[in-house]
């Protein structure tokens, strides 16, 4: 699969706002009703790939006519399952943004997705509408036709149409049939000449002529023998002929027969059953015309004699339109008069208020007097600066010096704190008289050796049972032996249960061996050496006890401790030697915080002398702050921000007194305006007789009134006028509805007229009956055509004739017998060829007199010349056409692989109808092939077969496109409504096998489309779309 679209959001885009679709990777169908948005979704998908139509152009921007930023987003997968996000906004051709997971993408990486093809491609083949469909002509730019007619013979830059005029042209140079320039022609001419000659040499020589005789009959009965077989294979073409036209001459009998069947119908007008359905959908509607229109005069007459219009009134239009444009300003004035007026009035009392606030003394030439330049104020704001920065710094150093004595009081505390915590930290007391790692070791050999003396014990208790074994063994006690081995038994198994089975197994055989050799009775040497051990052993636990007894009064002043007493030992050591760490370490945080508090110390020293510093450079400064003050007359306690407002406030009294003087000013001159528009209006109700001068209060509604009355007036008359002219027109209109109407009952009543017909129902039934019958006279005359291209003369009545008088099996017969005449013929002339060879040597015996020899010698030169160009001259016509054959057969057999695949694609919606789509070699023009043969140009196709091989071309090319770069998702946008439901269902078939291969999006607006997609691609997704771009229900 290339790049599948998952899912598309559109923001706004014509119709569409906030409209989210999911697609499926395969197949997916959809379909509704006409302005649903299939067209503006498949324009969608187009700007989200290359952007927004240039505003220079004439295509349509689907702007947003529901709200949302013009764009939208795509998710995309590409072939490896790598997931994108393209998103389109902005204005002109918008700005694309291309996302994925992992390093960021950019434009490259977009280009690369989009595997190199341009917008213009992408349109004309990948995005395709029905209008795209129907022209030729999109696919006969350069960056689509580059690819359908890429089929290089290798060649130079020369096209082969070029070298095959070249070729006749020099074939031209050597000979013309009737020319006399040509190199042969002029060969020929001095030949004909020599003849002459030689022919009056030869006729003195009787013998000569009599063979020259002998040499024409033969040449005579060869030219016959010639004719008869050129008359033979004549008929032997023309029997070919009559059997390769069989087939076609069956169709044209069955199409007679049909034909015979229909009624003559010799004439009908052309598009006749559409040209009466439009004359009488016009009828129609002009019948509703006129009753529409009669309403209409009725009522305009009536609105007419209503209207009444004031003449006088009329006449002062321009001065009163003019005090009407000015009455707004008027109105304006007076509120601003008064409103300057309450201005005044209120600036005048924030003045006194103003005065009073900056205090005795000032008044309007003070204020105005006053220094508040740039400089004053830079003065001002230095002195405000430095105090405030001093302050600022006092602050600051107080500040720290605070946080200093705060610290220095925290660390005083944590000192005491951690020296109590050292002073009342307890270690508990050692509980072993010697030093802890002294003890440690000493306990560590007290359990070792406490191992050892139980170890040495048990080894006492066998020793001593050793000895009393050898004891009784003693001779003359026959009881001895068996108690012996008794012993040595219990011995031994008591040996096997504490694992020792070698000490085990030796018991047992001494004791055994014991047994047998006692003789009679005297101490062996066996029981004195288990005396001597036994005494060993015995003092090895005796000094084993004793080192226990001095280890365990030096850890615990005991004779014998035991192992869990040891242990527990162990155990009360360990806290010892953790407390003892414990304690070291309280001491260590102690010294810690001593050194901390000690540093603290110092540094509160230090910011002290800073803090008494930083206070005498504050008094200095305010020392010349407060003669700043008393050089300007202000007085002394006055900080620098209520200096900074003083200045403020007096320039906010300048402003006052500035205003106030202003709107004194603007007053008068509005006083005098509205006194001279009050004039105006007097004069003119002295025109209309009312009386003079009103007051000023109702002046502008006396405007106004009366502007009212003079615009009703206006109205009137122009709506009366324009009744009228209304009235005219509508009058006018009536009359060509109606005489339009009769000029379409006589247009109807001829166009039956010529059809013969006696009524409308009568018409539409002969007109079908005449279309039939021209299809089948279209069909009889492409079988005439068909026969007379195979008639020798051109005619077919000849070939009906000669067909009609036989059958298939007699031609065949009859075939096979004239070639075996034409066999016997060409062995006839084979033999008088020979003869005439004979008499042409006795002829060139006689030719060898001296005149004759010079004479054959030039012929012989000519005939040499001759030789060469005619040589020259058939190497051109035979490269012509060896290059016709080699390209009639490259055509045939090396298409390129775009049109390879478009055939495959167009043999299969036509079920088989047509075999091949070709393009003649070094031209830019398409050719299909029939599969009886016939070449067809796409304009000799129908309308539905033309689409269909336009639709072929574009999977070809899109097959094309996948072997070098992922494909885009294919967009069809009803390509498929003009297809018959046979061509419909394999078109179908072949959408179906290019969406295994990659993402096809199928718009329409036909239900039985939906219907054959879920008959021919059951696993196609099917998703329904409302009018103005809603989102039905979706079905799988």
């Amino acid at each position: 699969m290339g790049i599948s679209i998952r899912k598309l959001v559109v923001d706004g885009f014509g119709i569409f706002h906030d409209f989210t679709l999911e697609l499926d990777p395969g197949l997916t169908v959809l379909w509704g009703p006409n302005e649903a948005g299939k067209t503006t979704l498949m324009a969608f998908i187009r700007a989200m790939f290359f952007g927004f139509p240039d505003g220079r152009s004439r295509e349509n921007r689907y702007e947003p006519l529901r709200g949302g930023r013009h764009g939208g987003q795509l998710f995309l997968q590409a072939e490896g399952g790598q997931e994108y996000i393209l998103t389109l906004t902005g204005s002109g051709r918008g700005q694309r943004v291309l996302r994925r997971q992992g390093p960021p993408a950019g434009e490259a990486d977009l280009q690369e997705l989009l595997g190199g093809i341009s917008a213009e491609l992408y349109q004309n083949v990948f995005a395709i509408g029905l209008g795209e469909l129907e022209r030729l002509e999109t696919l006969q730019q350069d960056a689509v036709a580059n690819h359908i007619y890429s089929a290089g013979l290798g060649l130079t830059t020369t096209s082969l149409p070029e070298i095959e005029a070249g070729l006749a042209e020099r074939a031209r140079e050597l000979f013309a049939p009737r020319g006399r320039k040509p190199q042969i022609n002029i060969i020929l001419a001095q030949l004909e000449n020599i003849e002459e000659e030689m022919a009056l040499i030869r006729g003195r020589l009787d013998q000569y002529n009599q063979l020259k005789a002998s040499l024409l009959a033969k040449e005579e009965e060869l030219d016959c023998l010639a004719g008869e077989s050129k008359a033979l294979q004549e008929e032997i073409w023309h029997l070919q002929a009559l059997e390769k036209a069989w087939p076609s001459w069956e169709k044209l009998l069955q199409v007679r027969a049909e034909l015979a069947g229909l009624p003559d119908i010799p004439a009908f007008p052309v598009d006749g059953v559409s040209r009466l359905e439009a004359l009488e959908k016009e009828e129609g509607r002009l019948r509703a015309s006129l009753t529409s229109l009669k309403r209409e005069l009725a009522g305009l007459e009536g609105e007419a004699g209503e209207l009444e219009v004031d003449e006088g009134l009329l006449s002062l239009g321009p001065e009163l339109t003019a005090l009407e444009e000015e009455r707004a300003l008027y109105r304006e004035r007076l509120q601003q008069l008064a409103l300057l007026e309450v201005e005044g009035e209120e600036l005048a009392r924030r003045w006194q208020d103003h005065c009073r606030i900056l205090g005795p003394g000032w008044d309007g030439e003070r204020v105005q007097d006053f220094d508040t330049s740039l400089a004053t104020r830079a003065q001002l704001d230095n002195q405000a600066a430095q105090l405030d920065r001093l302050k600022e710094e006092l602050a600051q150093v107080r500040f720290r010096l605070e946080q200093a004595g705060a610290g220095l009081a925290r660390l005083e505390e944590g000192l005491e704190e951690a020296h109590r915590a050292w002073e009342n930290y307890q270690v508990p007391p050692a509980p072993t008289a010697a030093p802890l790692p002294e003890g440690e070791g000493m306990l560590a050999e007290a359990e070792d050796t406490v191992h050892q003396l139980e170890e040495a014990e048990r080894e006492l208790r066998h020793r001593e049972e050793m000895l009393d074994l050898w004891q009784r063994a003693r001779p003359g006690w026959p009881w001895l032996r068996l108690g012996l081995l008794a012993a040595g038994l219990i011995a031994a198994f008591w040996l096997l249960e504490r694992g020792q089975p070698a000490a085990a197994l030796l018991l047992v055989l001494g004791a055994a061996g014991l047994a047998l050799a006692l003789g009679p009775w005297r101490r062996l040497p066996g029981e004195e050496r288990a005396r001597q051990e036994l005494a060993k052993e015995r003092q090895k636990v005796e000094e084993l006890a004793a080192r226990l007894r001095e280890l365990s009064q030096a850890l615990a002043g005991r004779d014998r401790l035991t192992l869990p007493e040891l242990r527990q030992l162990a155990r009360e050591l360990e806290r010892e030697r953790e407390a003892r760490r414990e304690k070291d370490r309280l001491w260590a945080s102690y010294q810690e915080k001593r050194q901390e508090w000690e540093k603290g110390r110092g540094e509160y020293e230090n910011l002290a002398a800073e803090v008494e510093a930083r206070e005498r450079d504050w008094r200095e400064a305010w020392q010349s702050w407060q003669a700043w003050l008393e050089e300007r007359g202000l007085p002394p306690d006055l900080i620098p921000r209520q200096a900074r407002d003083l200045l403020q406030e007096l320039d906010r009294g300048r402003e006052l007194l500035g205003q106030w003087r202003e709107k004194e000013r603007t007053g008068a001159a509005l006083r005098e305006q509205i006194q001279a528009y009050q004039e105006r209006v007097c004069r003119l109700l002295a025109c209309r007789g009312e009386g003079p001068g009103p007051v000023p209060e109702d002046c502008a509604a006396r405007v106004q009134e009366m502007y009212r009355a003079y615009q009703e007036a206006r109205q009137n008359k122009i709506k009366r006028e324009g009744l009228t002219a209304r009235l005219q027109e509508k009058r006018e209109e009536y009359a060509q509805v109606l005489d339009r109407l009769h000029q379409l009952e006589a247009e109807i009543a001829f166009l039956l007229e010529q059809a013969g017909a006696a009524d409308r129902e009568d018409f539409r039934l002969r007109g079908e009956q005449y279309q039939r019958r021209e299809e089948l006279l279209r069909q009889e005359r492409e079988l005439l055509g068909t026969l007379a291209a195979l008639s020798p003369g051109g005619g077919a009545e000849k070939l009906e004739e000669a067909l009609g008088e036989t059958t298939i099996s007699s031609l065949q017969g009859e075939l096979v017998r004239r070639r075996e005449e034409l066999e016997e013929l060409q062995q006839a002339a084979e033999e008088q060829r020979q003869e005439l060879g004979q008499l042409e040597e006795r002829l060139r015996n006689l030719e060898r007199a001296e005149d004759l020899s010079r004479l054959l010698l030039e012929g012989q030169v000519l005939k040499n010349q001759l030789a060469a160009s005619a040589r020259k001259w058939a190497a051109y016509r035979i490269t012509q056409k060896l290059l016709a054959l080699a390209r009639t057969r490259y055509e045939r057999e090396r298409q390129p692989a775009v049109l390879k695949a478009a055939s495959s694609y167009f043999q299969a919606i036509t079920g088989g109808r047509y075999s091949q789509v070709w393009a003649p070699l070094g031209e830019k023009a398409i050719y299909v092939t029939r599969q009886d043969g016939k070449v067809l140009s796409p304009g000799e196709l129908s309308r539905g077969t033309a689409e269909q091989l336009y639709l072929a071309l574009r999977f070809g090319l899109i097959d094309e496109y996948s072997r070098r770069a992922p494909a885009l998702p294919l967009v069809l946008d009803d390509v498929v409504v003009n297809f018959d439901p046979e061509r419909l269902s394999s078109a179908l078939q072949v959408i179906g096998r290019v969406a295994q291969k990659q993402q096809v999006l199928l718009f329409t607006c036909h239900p039985h489309v939906v219907e054959g997609v879920q008959r021919h691609i059951p696993g196609a997704w099917i998703e329904k779309l409302s009018p103005w771009g809603q989102l039905g229900s979706a079905q799988d």
